[in-house]
C-alpha cells in the first residue's frame, strides 16, 4: 500500500509531538516545582525523565497501532 505524502507528513509530525509534548510538558512542571519549593533542579530532572518516559511510551504505543 503506498502513502502519500501528506500521510507520511503527518506521522512524523504525530511522532514529533508525542515525544516533545510530554518532556516539555514535564520540563515545565519540574522547573515550576523547583521555583516553589527552592529544590536547586532536583524536580527539572526527575520530571524531565518522567517526560522521557512517557514519550517513548506515546511511541510505542503508536508503533503498535499502525
Amino acid at each position: 500500500m503506498k502513502r502519500s505524502a501528506y500521510e507520511a507528513l503527518g506521522q512524523i509530525t504525530q511522532v514529533g509531538l508525542n515525544v516533545l509534548i510530554p518532556i516539555l510538558g514535564c520540563m515545565l512542571f519540574g522547573s515550576w516545582l523547583d521555583k516553589k519549593l527552592a529544590a536547586r533542579g532536583v524536580f527539572l530532572l526527575i520530571f524531565t525523565l518522567v517526560g522521557v518516559a512517557a514519550g517513548i511510551g506515546n511511541i510505542v504505543r503508536l508503533g503498535k497501532k499502525l
